[in-house]
C-alpha cells in the first residue's frame, strides 16, 4: 500500500511539473517544446490509467483549461478562448477511442499557441517583443544588453526600463531564464555532457551555469537530469 501511495504522489508531482512547463512553452509560443511536453503528459496519464477512457477525458479537459489559461497569460483574448474551450469539451466527450483523443488534442494546442502568436504579431510594434524575439533567436550567442540594443535599435537603458515596466524583470534575468529552459530541454533529451549543454545554451562559464540553474530550478543540472530520469 505504501508503495502505491508513493507512486501516486510521485506521479502527481511529475504531472504538475510538466503542466507548469507546458504553460511556459505556450506563453513563449514554443510549438515544438509545448508539443513534446503535451506528449509526455498524455503518456503519463495513460500509463497511470490504462484503458480508462473516462479518466483520460477528464484529464484532457483539465489540460485544455491549462492550455487556455496559458494562452491568455501569453496575451490571447480570454472571451474567445472560453468559447473555443466550450466547443472542445463537447468534442472530447464524444470520443470513443483513447488514441484518437490523444492525437486530436494536438490541434487545440497548435490553435492556442497560434492565438498567442497572432496577438503578439498585432502588437509587434512593442519594443519589448522585438527584444524577446531577438533573445529567443540568439540566446546561444554571447549577448549583452548593449549588443541587443544595437541589433534592435534601442538604447540599453531604454531596454532595461521597458523590461522592468512590461515584463517585471530585467533583460538579463529574462535571458537567463530563457537559456535555462533551453538547457532543461537538452538535459532531458540528449546524452550530451553538462558542460557542452551549458555552452550550447549560451553559458560560457560552467560555475555560473550551475549557480544559475540551481537558483532557478532548485537543483544542479546533474541533479535535474537524474531526478527527471527517476520520474
Amino acid at each position: 500500500m505504501d508503495r502505491i501511495v508513493q507512486h501516486k504522489a510521485s506521479s502527481t508531482s511529475y504531472l504538475l511539473r510538466r503542466e507548469r512547463l507546458l504553460v511556459e512553452k505556450v506563453k513563449l509560443g514554443d510549438r515544438a517544446g509545448a508539443r513534446e511536453i503535451l506528449n509526455q503528459l498524455l503518456g503519463a496519464i495513460m500509463f497511470d490509467n490504462p484503458g480508462d477512457l473516462a479518466v483520460l477525458k477528464v484529464r484532457v479537459i483539465e489540460l485544455l483549461s491549462v492550455l487556455s489559461r496559458a494562452a491568455v497569460e501569453g496575451g490571447a483574448q480570454a472571451d474567445l478562448l472560453l468559447r473555443r474551450n466550450q466547443g472542445y469539451i463537447r468534442t472530447v466527450l464524444d470520443f470513443q477511442n483513447a488514441e484518437e483523443l490523444c492525437a486530436w488534442i494536438a490541434g487545440p494546442l497548435e490553435e492556442f499557441i497560434e492565438y498567442v502568436y497572432s496577438t503578439r504579431t498585432r502588437n509587434s510594434g512593442s519594443h519589448v517583443w522585438r527584444v524577446i524575439q531577438y533573445m529567443e533567436t540568439h540566446y546561444a550567442e554571447p549577448l549583452t544588453v548593449e549588443n541587443i540594443g544595437r541589433a534592435v535599435a534601442l538604447s540599453p537603458s531604454h531596454i532595461t526600463h521597458l523590461f522592468r515596466q512590461e515584463v517585471e524583470t530585467s533583460p538579463n534575468a529574462y535571458l537567463n531564464n530563457l537559456r535555462i529552459e533551453k538547457a532543461k530541454e537538452v538535459l532531458l533529451n540528449s546524452p550530451q555532457a553538462v558542460k557542452e549543454i551549458a555552452q550550447e545554451c549560451g553559458f560560457r562559464y560552467m560555475p555560473y551555469f550551475t549557480r544559475t540553474f540551481k537558483r532557478i530550478t532548485g537543483l544542479t543540472p546533474s541533479q535535474f537530469r537524474r531526478r527527471q530520469k527517476q520520474d
